[in-house]
């Protein structure tokens, strides 16, 4: 994502989105012509149903578009056509289940209308087992009913509405599949939502945790919000980072070897640069790498450093030993994109902390700690010596530590950010950060807020704000 100074420059990805004859009478428009735009509107204007449809649309999970009463939707995308279409055109008749007894039995199990459709339109007619035991309204009717899982599945199929499929509603998804390529959607409804479904997922997964434990859920199938990214995800994803980057350097090392031994006996290898002593960077850099590969306290690793530090290295009968250092040094740099995510992540974490020290005039409470040689990270706290697990966090702080472990440390995704009042369960001065640090997160392609809080772009976005565009017609039945 571009920095701040770059956002005039940068082309959004959704260009407008528009609500026509919201519950009958009201129109809303969204238009983004940059890459961020917060949405500044009172409660009651239809914010957060602007943002729930537009959800609903990216995704693809026209099932949610069920429970909102309008005449038509319209969206635009950077370099596309726009594409209207109204709700009798993808819901030309009111779904209707085959068994209405069956239907009405899962909903006294806690599930939705529009959950149920949106499982239904998700899962297909053939009920693959492994989607259908892993999507959340199964677990609902399996965890509040009275059924195995055979039999809770058999109650579900009982209740299949009958599912139509429209040209429009084909080529919508097919438009909206074309246009967003690769990126997906990172959806944050309110903080306070946030932190309740966070929790039941939580229990949900203690509680299944034997059904479940050999048909973990496929992430892309669910929906893309910071409830599917908790603290063992956050936990398992730096743990894969770090086996990746050891992966890595002990694989390069090994290739490197056999070159080594190539070029030794090559009579036309060239001699290598010079490596100056004053070059701080370079040394860090191969002390990174002796460190990862077990050599940093040998007497090989010692005197390497000795060798650099008196310049001797730069003599010719070490020509040989340069070489093969400058080729340590391109292991250094295939991991480092790993490594900087890292140091990414636990960068704008510990902002957080210190400026709730700064707002409280205290020393930080906690802090991540990343080791670069031993690629460890912790939570370090200055009033123990023990380090402090995720899982012991305020749910304010788990909530921060989610949204960007996903933004920093899932390097080879692209999300566009959608956040309804972030300003929930933030003090003001992690208001102010908030949106800055989203924006500027790697995977961050576009942000989309919707607010009514002036301290959440109390700052360099103040430009980027304005108010939700509303208009009123009178449609008479």
């Amino acid at each position: 994502m571009p920095k701040v100074a770059d956002i005039a420059e940068t082309n959004p990805i959704i260009k407008k989105f528009e609500i026509i004859g919201l519950n009958g009478f009201k129109n809303l428009a969204l238009n983004t012509p940059t890459c961020v735009r917060i949405v500044v509107a009172e409660n009651g204007t239809g914010k957060t149903t602007l943002l729930n449809a537009l959800y609903a649309v990216l995704t693809r999970r026209l099932s949610k578009l069920h429970q909102i009463k309008f005449s038509k939707i319209i969206i635009q995308f950077e370099g596309y056509e726009k594409f209207e279409f109204e709700r009798a055109e993808i819901f030309p008749t009111e779904l209707k289940p085959l068994n209405s007894s069956a239907f009405a039995e899962i909903t006294e199990y806690g599930v939705t209308e529009e959950e149920l459709y949106e499982f239904y339109s998700e899962i297909g007619p053939n009920f693959d087992p492994r989607k259908t035991r892993t999507h959340e309204v199964f677990r609902k009717v399996y965890a509040n009913g009275p059924y195995d899982p055979s039999e809770s599945t058999r109650l579900l199929r009982r209740a299949m509405p009958a599912l139509e499929r429209t040209q429009v509603y084909t080529g919508l998804t097919s438009y909206i599949t074309k246009a967003m390529g690769d990126l997906e959607v990172l959806y944050l409804p309110t903080f306070r939502r946030i932190e309740v479904e966070f929790n039941k997922y939580e229990k949900s997964k203690a509680r299944h945790h034997s059904l479940f434990e050999t048909v973990q859920p496929e992430k892309e199938d669910n929906d893309e919000t910071l409830m599917w990214f908790g603290m063992g995800d956050v936990e398992a994803q730096l743990d894969h980072i770090k086996s990746t980057i050891q992966s890595e350097t002990f694989t390069a090392y090994s290739r490197l070897s056999v070159q080594s031994l190539e070029d030794l006996l090559s009579p036309d290898t060239k001699t290598p640069e010079p490596i100056p002593s004053d070059n701080k960077s370079l040394g860090d850099q191969l002390r990174l790498v002796l460190a990862r590969l077990g050599q940093a306290e040998g007497q090989a690793g010692a005197r390497i450093l000795e060798l650099i530090e008196t310049e001797e290295i730069n003599g010719h009968a070490f020509d040989s030993l340069r070489s093969y250092l400058f080729q340590m040094l391109e292991i250094y740099k295939s991991t480092q994109k790993d490594e900087q995510s890292i140091e990414g992540f636990v960068k704008v974490i510990n902002k957080y902390w210190v400026a709730s020290a700064f707002e409280s005039s205290s020393q930080a409470e906690k802090a991540f700690i990343f080791d670069k040689m031993s690629l460890d990270i912790d939570i370090r706290t200055p009033y123990s010596s023990n380090p402090v697990k995720l899982a012991q966090l305020s749910s304010g702080e788990k909530q921060i530590v989610s949204i960007f472990a996903k933004l920093h440390l899932q390097k080879e995704k692209k999300f566009i950010v959608l956040i309804d009042e972030p300003e929930l369960s933030l003090s003001m001065a992690w208001q102010r950060l908030f949106l800055l640090d989203i924006l500027e997160s790697p995977s961050c392609a576009q942000l989309i807020a919707i607010t009514h809080s002036p301290f959440i772009f109390e700052n360099e976005l103040d430009d980027y704000a304005q108010p939700l565009y509303v208009t009123y017609e009178r449609i008479d039945a």
